[in-house]
């Protein structure tokens, strides 16, 4: 997948979420295995002005369903990994959106959200292991300086200063309701790394 293709994929997403009424506020529940699809769908919800919360369909059914009850999310991307998995979302069935239904959307144009720093980027979920999991929130700022490849940020520093070096790749291994996903995911995509997914 290029950058471009990346891009225009995101962008039909973002349209078609915009078009729902999703924006800036709203929260968008992405639970798809990992294939090019998750990743357009994540930065669609971004480009929407909308934050996501990733779902790992491994997860328990009880996890689940907490996290989506407890997040309010508008709505909840999905492909047909919840038949292939058993997973019971038929209390969710109004608010789940194909993710290939969402590509099919013409207009690949970039959008224009309203998104300022401290805006929602991010919803992600404690372990539970001192009772339920409790959702975290990461703005657009936090992501932003996570990524930058500032000399005193030395993950990313290295990784954008090496790939001028070598044939650098960032080999994504984590799952994306794991905060060192989006680590995996922006620090690289975001600085021209190439990651393998």
């Amino acid at each position: 997948l290029t950058y471009r293709q990346l891009n225009e994929e995101a962008n039909a997403v973002a349209h078609t979420l915009i078009d729902m009424g999703i924006g800036k506020g709203d929260i968008v529940g992405l639970m798809l295995p990992r294939k090019n699809a998750l990743l357009s769908a994540l930065l669609g919800i971004l480009k929407s002005g909308a934050a996501f919360i990733p779902v790992d369909s491994e997860y328990p059914s009880e996890r689940i369903e907490h996290v989506l009850t407890d997040s309010e999310s508008k709505f909840i991307i999905v492909d047909d990994v919840i038949e292939k998995k058993g997973i019971d979302l038929s209390e969710y069935v109004d608010n789940l959106l194909d993710v290939n239904e969402l590509l099919k959307e013409e207009d690949t144009s970039n959008p224009d959200p309203d998104v300022h720093a401290n805006n929602m980027a991010y919803l992600i979920y404690t372990s539970g292991s001192t009772g339920l999991p409790k959702g975290v929130i990461l703005e657009h700022g936090n992501i932003a300086n996570f990524v930058y490849p500032d000399p005193r940020n030395v993950c990313t520093y290295e990784l954008v200063h090496n790939l001028e070096k070598e044939d650098y790749k960032v080999l994504s291994t984590t799952t994306v309701a794991f905060d060192v996903f989006q680590q995996e995911l922006m620090g690289s995509l975001l600085n021209g790394v190439p990651m393998v997914f």
